[in-house]
């Protein structure tokens, strides 16, 4: 089979591929074609382009590789396992948007990667591991402190709440214990990259004000992560905000973000207690139980300053117990499009399949499939 290390030396690959129904280059197990090699850079000649995953491991044992959709292909897809050892770096350059849905792994101490978007940075069942937080990351010219454990993560944010974070690799906070405070109290304020990532079974039981993995967030953009089997659970105060990612956030960009596992608290969220910026594509099936408005994904939703706040692809599946009950969200000002909730709501005072008390915003594409009883 041929490396790419030929192809590197300057040969072209013309085989037309059909691998992606849409312009991308896919990093896969197929043959590479319709891609042209040559002084560390591979770019598509074609808008279906195939670059085979071990010619690409075998070239970043060499060198430093810039894989480039060109204008032609416009995304990446990487849908084949990627490794490396070395320290080289592999840098991917779309015009349009980075799909990982494989896993990516820099193994080697020091390795470094670079992603450069014109669009998204999606993960779909893929993850970018790094087997070392001494390795490096940049996301379209920022750099990120790699983090491996929540421990780190909560010192870090500490004594620098606005730099760029990511976790390395799924971290299961099991045999941490029992929280009894948020994991980050220290208000986060720059970006937190999952990388397609899980913290698992993650347990907090506390009476602070603002309780989730992140107390409190403000201006902050928080994407990329699985949350599985949480557990969070309260000493009710009143006033308190609890979600299983974010107590409260203020101004915050949430992407690509999922939730499973129990929360219970006052205005309580199955991911965020309270909640104003933009979230896209966020799915919770926690089971939430509220003194006041308690909602799948968050229990009160507010306006976010100069624009509305906005959901758009949330999906909810887990029940809601709640004195003002939503299906999705319990309170709301702001925008609702293309979400639902499934879920069974059971409150005592208002509720609703998918809102509970809506006092601002607009409604589009939101079908209800929850069963409200009182």
């Amino acid at each position: 089979m041929r490396t790419l290390s030929s192809v590197l030396l300057g040969c072209a690959a013309v085989i037309a591929s059909a691998s992606s129904a849409n312009a991308a280059l896919v990093i896969s197990s197929a043959p590479t074609s319709n891609v042209t090699c040559g002084a560390g850079v591979c770019s598509a000649t074609a808008a279906n382009a195939v670059l085979n995953a071990g010619d690409l491991a075998t070239a970043l044992a060499h060198g430093n590789v810039n894989v480039e959709s060109g204008s032609d292909a416009i995304d990446i897809d990487v849908t084949a396992p990627l490794a490396w050892s070395t320290r080289r770096t592999l840098t991917l350059t779309a015009n349009g948007s980075i799909a990982i849905n494989a896993t990516v792994a820099a193994e080697g101490t020091g390795a470094r990667v670079a992603l450069v978007t014109g669009s998204d940075l999606t993960f779909t069942g893929g993850s970018l591991d790094f087997w070392s937080t001494h390795s490096h990351l940049t996301i379209n010219g920022t750099a990120y402190v790699l983090v491996a454990d929540l421990s780190t993560l909560a010192a870090d944010v500490a004594a620098h709440p606005t730099r760029a974070y990511a976790l390395a690799k799924s971290y299961d906070a099991g045999p941490d214990g029992i929280y009894a405070h948020s994991p980050v109290t220290t208000t986060f304020k720059s970006s937190f990259e999952g990388l397609g990532h899980s913290v698992s079974n993650l347990t907090i039981s506390s009476g602070d004000q603002n309780v989730g993995l992140f107390a409190l967030a403000s201006k902050a953009s928080l994407r990329d992560i699985a949350l599985t089997n949480v557990s969070v659970a309260t000493t009710v105060v009143s006033g308190q905000d609890v979600g299983t990612l974010v107590g409260r956030c203020d101004g915050v960009v949430v992407s690509h973000v999922s939730a499973s596992g129990t929360v219970s608290g006052y205005i309580t969220g199955g991911m965020m207690g309270v909640f104003s910026g933009t979230l896209n594509d966020a799915s919770s099936s926690v089971a939430v139980t509220s003194v006041n408005y308690g909602g799948g994904l968050a229990g009160s939703m507010f306006y976010a300053g100069p624009a509305a706040s906005s959901i758009t692809n949330g999906r909810a599946t887990g029940t809601v117990v709640a004195a003002e009950a939503g299906g999705l969200v319990g309170s709301v000002t702001g925008n609702i499009t293309n979400s639902f909730a499934t879920g069974n709501v059971t409150h005592t005072e208002w509720g609703g399949g998918l809102v509970a008390l809506y006092e601002g915003g607009t409604l589009q594409r939101t079908p209800i499939e929850s069963t409200e009883a009182m």
